[in-house]
């Protein structure tokens, strides 16, 4: 084992009072796929992608935090939507 800290450039020290970021749990809350229109699409295809990212946060206690990231991918031709994923 060591004692150096994560992060720490060797022969650098880090306060005592330095904040600590550590991840208690990872889950997947919620999972959506939808395809309304790709059965209808050829080989020759030049979608739009879009990509969506929120974050937001809620205090659980004095020093527990739960932050939620939610990502949405969606793939268009004009107006068409060819998928959906949300996570």
């Amino acid at each position: 084992m060591t004692n150096e800290t994560a992060g720490a450039e060797p022969g650098q020290s880090i306060p005592p009072d330095a904040a600590v970021l550590a991840l208690q749990s990872v889950y997947l809350k919620d999972c959506s796929y939808e395809s309304p229109n790709g059965p209808r699409v050829d080989g020759n295809w030049n979608p739009q992608i879009s990509l969506d990212l929120q974050t937001g946060s809620t205090a659980l206690g004095p020093d527990v935090r739960e932050v939620v990231l939610t990502v949405t991918v969606s793939a268009k031709i004009g107006d068409v939507t060819i998928f959906l994923v949300e996570i």
